[in-house]
């Protein structure tokens, strides 16, 4: 595994702050982007989750790129509301697809708790990527109906058995609307913050955009 190369981000609020595993490798089959949890909540690209991600896509020298969003850390602006972090993702995913020369179609993107929710609404607003992976969307908070039918990739959904932000009957609603194709995961006795369950959605994630991306190359 390559070491991470801090890098900036040009977005709509200014630089975003953000670290890069393995964009100088000869190879790198995928590219992926993961965004943190709630920034007004302490989220932030050391997540655990998301190092959990990062960890097991990076293990496979595949371009990673883990940022701030706006107002967190070093970088610039303040917090969107949603709408701006939408922005952060799109500005990340071109930045990403530039530096690692891997297209658009191989591109990932994974999302946790609001970064999922931010994640699903970038996607199906047109950001481009070939697939899309989001843990433990909030979906008692942050509704995606009307962003359901947005997306048509292959979407990998990920929850705990116990995540009272995720409720079964929401969840399984809200993926029986996905239209394209579709991986659900349910992870028993895990709850929202998924601590020590971080490898096995790692795992789940990395399994995922291997079956759906690396074919393209």
């Amino acid at each position: 595994m390559t070491p991470a190369a801090p890098v900036w981000i040009s977005g709509t609020a200014g630089r975003l702050e953000g670290l890069l595993w393995g964009a100088g490798a000869e190879r790198s089959l995928i590219g992926a982007v993961v965004c943190h949890p709630h920034p007004l909540h302490g989220g932030d690209q050391h997540n655990n989750v998301v190092d959990g991600v990062r960890r097991a896509l990076a293990g496979r020298d595949w371009a990673v790129l883990t940022f701030n969003f706006r107002g967190v850390g070093r970088s610039d602006g303040e917090h969107g509301g949603g709408a701006g972090e939408v922005k952060d993702v799109e500005a990340a995913a071109r930045f990403l697809s530039t530096t690692s020369g891997v297209p658009a179609e191989r591109l990932l993107l994974v999302g946790y708790s609001f970064g999922a929710w931010v994640t699903s609404r970038a996607a199906c607003r047109g950001a481009r990527a070939g697939a899309v992976a989001l843990v433990a969307p909030p979906l008692a908070a942050y509704p995606l109906e009307e962003e359901a039918d947005g997306y048509p990739g292959p979407v990998l959904a990920v929850v705990g058995s116990e995540d009272s932000y995720c409720p079964a009957d929401l969840f399984q609603a809200w993926v029986d609307r996905i239209p394209g194709p579709k991986e659900a995961s349910v992870l028993s006795g895990a709850d929202h913050f998924l601590r020590g369950r971080e490898a096995d959605v790692g795992r789940l994630v990395a399994s995922f955009a291997a079956r759906h991306l690396a074919h393209l190359l």
